[in-house]
């Protein structure tokens, strides 16, 4: 196919708030309608008919990053309830094998889940959850077979070959056992906008008709989910939306299941809380942007029976805690840096902080389900170096290397430098950006130069290393991380700056950082690309339309491009949870402030940057109808010859394509369009 597709133009009025837009490519959101799909696998052949003409290089790149991932590989064991669990890969093979040995790593092993057997009849396989009974006699797991984030609850016998029938069908895929092993606890999904709104539970051998329900969200703006507490003698249910979470007290070991209200919500007010069977630790922002940690009895219901345990700070933000039998875990980010404190927990006061000694480390909390053991475990790496975990003294702060990501082939960090740039936006504000190269390239304007961002809900991206990256560094490219407004990389403010109707922000810290790249002799804009993916491709929609000229390229993964039609439609998934995020554009003033930088709603007749998408049919969160309206609409307006390319998995849904070689073939597009796009 040498010409691009044209998409049929179906004219269809909106009208909000007096205001009439045309939609001409509504009709693509007729999922069942044959010319929806004739439409999409003429995009998906003509985006074929490019990458085929690279083949060789594809093959190359495919089996280079292939070749850099341990063909048998172990994760580094962690011990709960008596025994050691860990998973590991064998050659050949996509998925983890699940394994555990009692009482001693040299004992023999239990395999308890193979996620190859379960995926030999799927295309895609995501598994939500893998929940042992008490008992230890009984495996709950939960699947995700179309990538549409719903989950069925299936059951195993660990020590009889009598299988098990139950089948627990439309769930968000977590599960937690009550104490008994006979009984568990599940979230079920509204089957039109997939909100999660009811907690059940369910008693094994029974029909799931029979499961009765302990709670239902009636608030539409609510999302609800489980998990247990570290002490594992209670079951926390935890209404949450964009500003505020509600935390429910369930007993583990109750007859009668009831739900016991923590804090009642309160808007703007976000906590988090887990228990160490004495006491309730909570990690609140009530006055307190930046969050502050407080004790209080269990099952308390008023902040008067707080203590404080770690007062709020200008220049920390509190990310995550975890608890120990004689210390406090505290996650935090300083000055967008990633650091792991210790508290003593008889008096609070510091033990020591995790330093590794880099300018860009990412330090991160680890699996530590024992809070009587003497060891932390935490996660380590960065732009060049590889993840490492380690184990740390909780008394002497001494660090124990368990295990370092092996990258076959070898790799010499040293080869590769890594450094921070703080890039002034247009309205005085500095936006660090964390940038990697191998040396001994020279930062000049040859360059070719890949920006990548997401700046929403908070979500930080931290530095980190990819093996998978090292391909386009090894040809030449320097790859960046904006680390923009909308997310917290330099504290809560840096999020509320960044959402809402300062949203813009976001979209101006990453332009700028472009210009400033250029400007500063980084690279130029025949050479600059830019990715995102998700809220990130909203990203990567706007800068398309506000600062075409600054990039030779933009690929936007599962991108939310068509704002105001899919928040303004409460039956789409998502969607109201979305409101305290993006806004409700049914007040006028979210209306036009949404309208001003929708993606679908500011095509026009401009030259464009070259495009690659990457997306799925059975995307839940962004629905395939987004990207494939907003390609349409940008080939009825481009006035240029830069090429754009959507490649729609058919199969799958936000995350893409799931197996550990299977994804490959998703980064491989990516990098071949990196190192074959041009602008004329």
């Amino acid at each position: 196919m040498t010409k691009p597709p044209v998409a049929p133009r179906v004219e269809k009025e909106i009208v909000s708030h007096g205001i009439k837009r045309v939609d001409p490519y509504f009709w693509l959101r007729e999922k069942e309608n044959p010319k929806t799909k004739e439409y999409i696998e003429k995009e998906n052949s003509y985006a074929a008919d490019f990458f085929d003409q690279h083949e060789d290089l594809s093959k190359e790149l495919f089996d280079e990053i292939k070749s850099r991932i341990p063909e048998n590989k172990d994760s580094v064991p962690f011990f709960q309830e008596g025994y050691h669990y860990y998973y590991r890969y064998k050659a050949g093979l996509e998925y983890p094998i699940y394994c555990r040995k009692k009482s001693s790593l040299n004992a023999s092993e239990e395999i308890y889940f193979d996620q190859n057997i379960f995926a030999k009849d799927h295309d895609y396989l995501s598994i939500g959850d893998l929940s042992i009974s008490p008992d230890q006699k009984i495996l709950a797991y939960s699947v995700d077979t179309s990538g549409d984030r719903q989950y069925k609850i299936y059951f195993k016998n660990l020590y009889s070959a009598e299988p098990i029938k139950d089948v627990l069908e439309n769930t968000s895929g977590s599960v937690e056992w009550m104490a008994d092993s006979k009984r568990v606890l599940y979230v079920t999904m509204d089957k039109e906008t997939f909100r999660e709104d009811r907690l059940l539970v369910h008693g094994l051998g029974l029909p799931q008709s029979q499961s009765q329900e302990v709670y239902f969200e009636e608030d539409e703006t609510f999302n609800i989910s489980i998990s247990v507490s570290a002490s594992r003698k209670h079951i926390y249910l935890v209404s949450s939306q964009t500003t505020q979470t509600e935390y429910h007290l369930i007993d583990r070991n109750a007859q009668v299941i009831k739900t016991k209200r923590m804090l009642p919500r309160q808007k703007d007010h976000l906590y988090y809380l887990d228990d160490d069977g004495k006491h309730s630790y909570v990690r609140t922002d009530l006055d307190a942007p930046n969050y502050r940690l407080v004790r209080a009895p269990i099952g308390f219901e008023s902040v008067d029976a707080w203590e404080e345990v770690v007062a709020v700070s200008a220049d920390r933000l509190l990310q995550d805690f975890d608890i120990f039998d004689d210390a406090i875990i505290l996650e935090e980010k300083v000055m967008g840096l990633d650091q792991v404190q210790v508290l003593n927990k008889s008096d609070y006061k510091p033990k020591f902080e995790m330093n590794f000694g880099g300018e860009l480390d990412q330090v991160v909390i680890g699996t530590n389900p024992e809070m009587s053991a003497g060891f932390l475990r935490v996660g380590f790496d960065s732009m060049t170096q590889p993840y490492c975990v380690y184990d740390i003294d909780l008394k002497t702060g001494e660090k124990t290397l368990r295990k370092q990501n092996e990258v076959v082939g070898g790799y010499d960090a040293s080869a590769y430098e890594s450094k921070r740039l703080w890039v002034p936006s247009r309205d005085g504000v500095k936006i660090p950006v964390s940038l990697v190269y191998k040396k001994p390239l020279k930062l000049d304007s040859e360059n070719k130069f890949l920006l990548y961002a997401y700046g929403s809900y908070g979500l930080n991206i931290s530095p980190s290393f990819s093996s998978h990256r090292l391909s386009l560094l090894d040809r030449g490219f320097v790859f960046a991380i904006a680390h923009v407004r909308g997310s917290q990389t330099l504290g809560r403010d840096w999020y509320d700056q960044g959402k809402l109707l300062n949203k813009q922000n976001t979209f101006n810290d990453f332009i700028d950082c472009g210009q400033h790249l250029v400007d500063q002799g980084y690279t130029k804009p025949s050479k600059l690309f830019a990715q995102g993916g998700s809220a990130g491709g909203l990203l990567m929609g706007v800068i398309m339309n506000q600062a075409p000229e600054l990039f030779c390229g933009v690929i936007a993964g599962v991108p939310f491009v068509d704002v105001i039609n899919t928040m303004e439609d409460a039956t789409i998934p998502l969607t109201t949870f979305e409101y305290d995020e993006w806004g409700n554009p049914a007040d006028k003033e979210y209306f036009d402030y949404m309208m001003s930088y929708s993606p679908y709603d500011q095509v026009s007749d401009r030259d464009y940057p070259n495009l690659l998408i990457q997306t799925g049919f059975h995307d839940s969160q962004v629905q395939y109808w987004e990207p494939t309206k907003w390609l349409a609409k940008l080939r009825h307006h481009k006035k240029c010859n830069q090429k754009f390319y959507m490649l729609m998995n058919m199969n799958v849904g936000h995350g893409g394509k799931s197996g550990r070689y299977a994804h490959i073939d998703e980064v491989v597009q990516k990098f071949i369009f990196l190192l074959h796009s041009e602008r004329t």
